[in-house]
């Protein structure tokens, strides 16, 4: 199971109570279930919704900021798009009290079922999940997103290039010293081989999901056809690698995803996925570190195990 769905909650339940009050007059303990802990503290209500609570970190104007952004980007580009994504019914309007919650999409998140499939049904997910990317890649999509939210906004590759490079001067400083001789030579090697490659920033940007995994993809568990994309609170303009790093799931489902795929595969897109993928475990321990969350510095260094011994995978 992923760090987030062992994270335990940190909203108190019987705030989740009196917070949902207003809106469920008759609602009770026995009616909140907590599901995981991300970015949101996640809760299935009354069997039929799910509201989502900022991470105590973003429990203030920041969270409510982000919140109040994904509602308006899930607005803007549910019509442009054939699956389904959620619906926010319920918006707090307490920068003190963020939250939100939507109507419960059918399905489960494929992650935890994936195990389960045949090479048949990895390969039928794969031609899906490719034609979801490809509507939300489009360039219909990104002008409509680009005007909405980034007019002013610099979204060009040289700007992109100098965020990474800004961010490994970052990672460096409060990443480094929680590592090992060996894993900063293979950071190290990692950041080396990305940022002094100039193919790696001569792809086209795209709208991106920004934490598109199997987690966040819901599925028929009986046929496993997909049945919609939810959590969006990562999306932007960036490249569109970063929403095909799906590495752990094998030959069989990259092949599908890419023979279907209809946006651009530039020749560098494989490598950049890689490096994506590899890099997650960094991810976990910057943030960990700068929250002081020690489960999450932990998970970090052990996906970072993990990817240090999958890094020389050929496939996709």
């Amino acid at each position: 199971m992923s760090y987030e769905e062992t994270n335990p909650q940190d909203i108190n339940t019987k705030k989740v109570l009196k917070l949902l009050k207003p809106i469920f007059p008759d609602i009770k303990k026995s009616d909140v279930q907590f599901f995981y802990h991300g970015t949101y503290n996640l809760f299935i209500v009354k069997k039929d919704y799910i509201f989502r609570f900022p991470d105590r970190s973003f429990y203030n104007e920041k969270g409510y900021d982000l919140i109040s952004r994904e509602v308006v980007f899930l607005d803007t580009i549910r019509d442009l798009i054939s699956f389904q994504i959620p619906k926010p019914l319920f918006v707090s309007e307490d920068e003190t009290n963020p939250f939100m919650g939507y109507k419960k999409i059918s399905g489960t998140s494929l992650s935890r079922c994936y195990d389960k499939t045949t090479g048949e049904e990895q390969e039928q997910i794969g031609e899906e999940l490719a034609r979801f990317l490809s509507e939300y890649h489009s360039k219909k999509v990104f002008k409509i997103i680009k005007e909405k939210f980034y007019r002013e906004v610099d979204t060009s590759i040289k700007e992109y290039q100098r965020s990474w490079q800004e961010y490994r001067e970052k990672m460096e400083s409060l990443v480094y010293p929680r590592l090992t001789r060996e894993e900063k030579d293979w950071v190290r090697k990692l950041f080396d081989a990305f940022l002094e490659n100039e193919e790696n920033f001569d792809f086209t940007p795209t709208v991106i999901h920004g934490d598109l995994d199997t987690s966040n993809i819901l599925v028929n568990p009986k046929n496993y056809q997909i049945t919609g994309i939810i959590d969006f609170e990562e999306a932007r303009i960036g490249d569109p690698a970063c929403d095909l790093i799906f590495i752990d799931e094998g030959e069989v489902f990259c092949d599908a995803l890419f023979r279907n795929y209809k946006g651009q595969i530039d020749p560098g897109l494989k490598t950049r996925r890689k490096f994506y993928f590899c890099r997650t475990g960094i991810i976990y321990i910057h943030v960990g570190v700068e929250l002081s969350y020690p489960r999450m510095i932990e998970h970090g260094h052990e996906l970072l195990q993990k990817q240090m011994k999958f890094s020389n995978l050929n496939y996709c």
